[in-house]
């Protein structure tokens, strides 16, 4: 989860590193998965516009999930569970001495769905290492940085991990008219 935070604080980098950062501000993250081809000739036939996706609908694709990108919500109305686990981990975290740090909300959506939700620390010193490698610069690349690093890992997870079957799963044809897309639209690899 390290990798994630890092991800977050990366994202957030600007709005934390202000001249008036706001700490009590309640920041909402939607991290977006997607089920990813494990073969990378799947991925790059996915991606390329020349190959009839038809052809690649009837194909059978395994997969496992990947982050996508990082996105702020923090002007979408939250419901109140997320306010609830928000403010439980703001408590949390002032109550033990970190009330210089941020609380990002994160929310894992794949389809427009919110699966789960988790709230992360970000801490002076996770932006200190954002700065000190320059992570701010490249988080808006597409899988690169602490997003790429998570992403590799999983894909180990899926690939060798002790439960790999656990971590796998075919794609289906909505999964792979929206990598086609997301392609199309980044013209490059998902």
């Amino acid at each position: 989860m390290s990798s994630l935070r890092l991800a977050l604080a990366a994202r957030y980098y600007h709005e934390f590193t202000s001249t008036n950062p706001e700490r009590r501000k309640m920041w909402i993250a939607g991290a977006t998965m997607i089920i990813y081809p494990n073969d990378t000739k799947d991925a790059i036939d996915l991606a390329n516009p020349d190959i009839p996706l038809n052809s690649l609908l009837a194909k059978q694709i395994t997969g496992s999930i990947r982050l996508a990108e990082i996105t702020e919500r923090s002007n979408c109305p939250p419901d109140d569970k997320f306010e609830a686990a928000w403010k439980a981990h703001r408590n949390d975290t002032d109550r033990l001495g970190h009330r210089e740090a941020h609380v990002v909300l994160t929310t894992f959506d794949y389809r427009n769905q919110v699966f789960f939700l988790i709230p992360f620390t970000i801490h002076p010193q996770d932006l200190a290492l954002i700065r000190e490698h320059k992570l701010y610069e490249i988080v808006e690349k597409e899988n690169s940085g602490p997003l790429f690093e998570l992403n590799a890992a999983l894909h180990r997870e899926a690939q060798e991990g002790d439960n790999a079957k656990k971590w796998t799963c075919p794609l289906g044809e909505n999964d792979k008219r929206y990598l086609r897309e997301r392609a199309t639209k980044r013209g490059a690899l998902v």
